[in-house]
């Protein structure tokens, strides 16, 4: 009955995390016109700016780790 318990637990937490870290992908679009409009960028920086933001997002963690063990 333990191991049903944590294991529901775990799942939880893990559907919350996809949500939290998949959002932007799909909300991106949403904000992009705006964003473009206001701060007057071409549509291929707005490109660059899409790939900037999802390059960050997978090796943020990365990332991060990295400068908390590395000594500065």
């Amino acid at each position: 009955m333990a191991g049903t318990r944590w294991g529901r637990w775990l799942g939880l937490v893990t559907a919350a995390w996809v949500h939290c870290i998949s959002g932007n992908n799909y909300t991106f679009s949403n904000y992009s016109h705006a964003l473009k409009t206001l701060m007057g960028l071409t549509q291929l920086q707005l490109n660059g700016l899409s790939v900037a933001k999802d390059v960050g997002k997978a090796f943020g963690l990365l990332a991060g780790l990295a400068s908390d063990r590395v000594p500065t």
